[in-house]
């Protein structure tokens, strides 16, 4: 865990782990909270300061995992404070986030064989959404009070984007887009 700081308006976190299921659902009073059930984990957690911003990496070192049998359950809880970006790195994992309690102005997933399930809210004025995956299922939901626009660069994929319309050839917008005060952005690429 890391301490929050009064002064912290902006939180970063970097996430580098490759396997495993990550959650992120709660807050927490600190500025971060990390728990894993993978006794044969090694994990490493460093925080910088930088006037108002903190910046936190988070990786695993060294894990062991029993004959290819992946244990290794990671929630993660956040201050509701600052404004978050979050960029992650993940391999073949399962992401379930509900920042929707959360200020996330950038969010950055990487991930090979993933399932990824996010809520995300609209407590700033811009949230910018990047998600690079290759055979994943992806599921996204946002508030509808929310203008958002979608960019799709999907390779063997189907998509169902209920609720906004096609605008060009891998561009999608929300009604309420261009009216809305607070907007989310999505940069989607997917393989299979």
């Amino acid at each position: 865990s890391e301490d929050f700081d009064s002064l912290t308006k902006f939180a970063e976190l970097k996430l580098n782990i490759g396997v495993g299921n990550f959650t992120i659902k709660d807050t927490t009073n600190l500025l971060i909270e990390v728990k894993h059930d993978n006794d044969n984990a090694n994990y490493s957690m460093t925080a910088k300061e930088e006037d108002s911003l903190t910046r936190i990496d988070l990786s695993l070192e060294k894990g062991e995992f029993n004959n290819g049998n992946v244990r290794n359950n990671v929630n993660l809880k956040l201050n509701p404070n600052p404004i978050w970006d979050l960029d992650l790195n993940v391999g073949a994992a399962e992401v379930n986030f509900d920042l929707s309690g959360f200020k996330t102005r950038n969010l950055k997933i990487q991930g090979g064989a993933s399932d990824i399930d996010l809520k995300i809210g609209a407590a700033v004025p811009l949230t910018d959404v990047k998600l690079e995956a290759g055979a994943a299922s992806i599921m996204i939901r946002i508030p509808e009070s929310a203008g958002c626009e979608i960019i799709s660069n999907t390779f063997m994929a189907s998509k169902d984007f209920k609720g906004f319309t096609k605008i060009g050839k891998q561009k999608y917008q929300t009604p309420n887009f261009s009216k809305s005060t607070n907007k989310i952005m999505i940069d989607l690429q997917a393989g299979v």
